[in-house]
């Protein structure tokens, strides 16, 4: 991340700092913090890490609305897995955060625009995380075989749709005289 890059080139100038003015607390304080780095990786990798994806459904939409996609995600470990992000694209509007409690599960719906009519498939998208401190980023793809049907748009100016009577309404003017064909 960006600000992993810059926690990197800060430990780099602490590194030289401390080796050109031969100082141990800083070379000792500039090695921890390169072991904490280090352990915040492995930890974002971790909070990832066991987490199953399942499709729950597909809401089907109309042209110039939205379809809905309802995932479920969950684990099985005794630890909570906070702050998993799901969607197309990092820092995205649709995208959608959540968070896993130990050995739960959790939904989340991923919301596409329905620029067309026809079957729709949901797209690769990505689940990630940047939990603790955001200095590293662990990402999966997840591309399901799933569609989803969009209808046409409904026509706001169609005429009204015609009035229709009763099956007894009908029977009752058949017997005054009327006749049907």
């Amino acid at each position: 991340t960006r600000l992993g890059g810059a926690y990197g080139a800060m430990l780099c100038a602490m590194l030289l700092g401390g080796m050109n003015y031969n100082n141990n607390l800083g070379l000792g304080l500039t090695f921890l913090l390169v072991s904490l780095g280090l352990v915040t990786m492995h930890h974002a990798h971790g909070t990832l890490a066991g987490v199953r994806l399942r499709l729950l459904e597909a809401v089907p939409g109309f042209v110039g609305g939205e379809v809905r996609f309802r995932l479920l995600l969950e684990h099985s470990s005794n630890v909570a897995r906070p702050a998993l992000e799901i969607g197309f694209a990092r820092a995205e509007s649709g995208n959608v955060t959540t968070d896993l409690p130990p050995r739960g599960s959790s939904d989340a719906t991923l919301v596409l625009p329905a620029q067309r009519r026809g079957r729709v498939a949901l797209e690769r998208f990505i689940v990630s995380t940047s939990h603790p401190f955001g200095l590293f980023r662990a990402w999966a793809y997840w591309r399901p075989l799933t569609r989803v049907l969009v209808w046409p748009a409904i026509d706001p100016h169609a005429p009204p749709l015609p009035a229709w009577q009763s099956d007894a309404a009908l029977s009752a003017s058949t017997r005054q005289g009327g006749h049907s064909t």
